[in-house]
């Protein structure tokens, strides 16, 4: 009995081993369906600029201030598409109902952009040139590498690989 227990338990770690390998190997050949990608975001931006003390503690607040809106804005808004999906499936569908929706999602991320370009603009105030040069250069840096979420088999910019172009 303990034979067959130890049997089973091999065959159980080489079957799971081999599914951790192909996943791996499927996710890394850009075969997998649907992934997220993400930007690796392990320091904040101002860490990579050498501020002061002075600018360091002029700094953190605003910071503070900004990421607990944006976290409360993004939940807003992901309520509201919550909502939105729930208002398309419905049977029969109420479009005027589900524009009305969409408008009210429009002006939550309206808002939050207006709110963004104000917090870069105050945040850049603090910063010397050099500094504000090498700030804006990281934000863009992040947003062009980070594509969100999109299927395996999409470029950025939604392109198609040429046949027989792997990612």
């Amino acid at each position: 009995m303990r034979k067959n227990l130890i049997v089973l338990a091999v065959i159980f770690s080489v079957v799971l081993n081999i599914g951790f390998i192909g996943t791996y190997y499927l996710q890394k050949a850009g075969l997998h369906p649907l992934k997220m990608v993400h930007a690796n975001h392990k320091r904040f931006l101002y860490e990579k600029l050498n501020l002061s003390p002075e600018q360091l503690a002029a700094f953190k607040p605003g910071r503070d201030r900004f990421h607990t809106y944006l976290n409360l804005q993004s939940r807003k808004i992901q309520a509201g598409r919550i909502e939105l999906i729930s208002l398309l499936s419905e049977n029969p569908v109420d479009r005027k109902t589900i524009d009305d929706k969409q408008k009210e999602i429009q002006a939550l991320q309206h808002q939050m952009q207006a709110r963004v370009i104000d917090h870069l603009f105050e945040e850049s105030r603090i910063l010397t040139p050099e500094q504000r040069k090498k700030f804006f250069t990281l934000i863009k840096g992040r947003i062009e590498k980070n594509r969100g979420f999109c299927p395996g088999w999409m470029q950025r910019g939604g392109q198609k690989p040429a046949h027989g172009e792997s990612r």
